[in-house]
């Protein structure tokens, strides 16, 4: 499996690496629509990408990407997902239910953010994909 990460800035989707090392002084202190997809070695359809993830990337003063507040959300939503599992509550074992208090939050793509973003990873994978489709059935959870 490979992945392959893109931000959208400027009316661009440009392709960051896996560790988001890459400095933009133009995206100082600001947030971007991050997007992460997850693929088979090999991609002949779309249905060959596994995992598509929506979320946000932020950039600090300096316009280095920012895992902290990643890594913070990321934790809190472990935290709630698992704490049901460690302490059921009655109601929880009677409607087998899991709640998380926090809304997760990602990115509305306009049509020509949709567009460059399809273009881009049609360019790079060699598939044309359905980014409307992917977004609804393979996004998994995403991170504010």
């Amino acid at each position: 499996m490979k992945q392959k990460s893109y931000i959208l800035i400027e009316g661009k989707a440009v392709k960051v690496g896996i560790d988001m090392n890459r400095v933009f002084p133009q995206l100082a202190g600001k947030k971007v629509p991050w997007v992460s997809l997850v693929h088979h070695d090999i991609v002949r359809t779309s249905d060959d990408i596994i995992r598509l993830y929506l979320g946000f990337a932020y950039y600090d003063l300096q316009g280095k990407f920012d895992g902290t507040h990643h890594e913070k959300v990321t934790a809190q939503v472990m935290e709630d997902f698992l704490k049901p599992y460690f302490e059921k509550t009655r109601v929880a074992k009677e409607r087998n239910v899991l709640t998380m208090p926090h809304r997760l939050k990602v990115p509305r793509l306009s049509a020509d953010e949709k567009s460059v973003l399809q273009e881009r990873i049609r360019k790079d994978l060699g598939v044309p994909i359905n980014l409307n489709l992917m977004i609804n059935v393979k996004q998994s959870s995403s991170l504010n």
